[in-house]
């Protein structure tokens, strides 16, 4: 069948998707990847369909070195919530056009919301892929705080005040994408208790040997490792890199 993934970012949020695709692909799939554009080159490569998305994070994270250093997470919100804003105005027609044909939409990152509306505006299945512990556990702080031994029931409130408080940052710019589909909005609650937008499935693209499964995640958690591209068979590492 035909599989869209769609994911925007950085080389660490493209490059897993591109091996996730390539998976597909080698199960016998028809893939198209749906990301920046500055990555056409890789995905083609890979041998997989492009299909752009406005964006870019490396040069957003260039033009705003000081509000994204880590200092201020209040100034990286703002940076990141302007200029997602400002990406998203295009994601819709976009959206449709790399949707043709997809029976599975796969959705991760700032473009989740889009490829969980796409699904539900065409009636197919949608599958949530993160690259972090994202949801709530005990044990885990949020993945933007720096690790500290926190009791767990602070950990819980954490996660849902920062999920809450990000979805009230962002809720205009899905709502909007969600109206230029033809949807309804999501309500002040957030997204999470529709049905269409978690998707029921989420495949962790990390190794449960470098954050075991936490007891409060449910089922319907996969945790399949980390998503790599095998090296060609003919690759030859320098020999710097071997001595290394």
């Amino acid at each position: 069948m035909t599989i869209v993934i769609m994911t925007v970012g950085t080389e660490g949020d493209i490059r897993p998707h591109i091996a996730l695709g390539a998976g597909l692909a080698a199960e016998g799939h028809a893939v198209r990847l749906a990301a920046d554009p500055g990555f056409a080159p890789a995905i083609r490569q890979a041998g997989l369909e492009f299909a752009p998305l406005t964006a870019d994070f490396a040069g957003m994270m260039r033009a705003h070195p000081q509000a994204l250093d880590g200092r201020s997470g209040a100034a990286a919100a703002r940076v990141v919530v302007e200029e997602t804003r400002r990406m998203a105005q295009f994601w819709p027609e976009q959206g449709l056009a790399a949707a043709r044909n997809a029976r599975l939409f796969i959705g991760s990152g700032n473009v989740t919301l889009l490829a969980a509306s796409l699904a539900e505006r065409a009636g197919v299945p949608f599958v949530q892929t993160q690259l972090q512990p994202l949801d709530a556990s005990r044990a885990l702080p949020p993945v933007w705080f720096r690790p500290h031994l926190l009791p767990g029931a602070a950990n819980l409130l954490l996660h849902a005040a920062l999920r809450q408080t990000a979805w009230v940052l962002t809720r205009s710019i899905a709502n909007s994408v969600r109206q230029s589909l033809g949807l309804s909005p999501y309500g002040l609650r957030g997204p999470w208790h529709n049905p269409h937008a978690t998707g029921g499935r989420i495949l962790y693209g990390f190794s449960q040997h470098v954050v075991p499964r936490q007891p409060e995640w449910p089922a319907r958690i996969a945790m399949p490792g980390y998503f790599v591209t095998p090296p060609a068979a003919e690759y030859q590492p320098p020999l710097t890199l071997l001595h290394f």
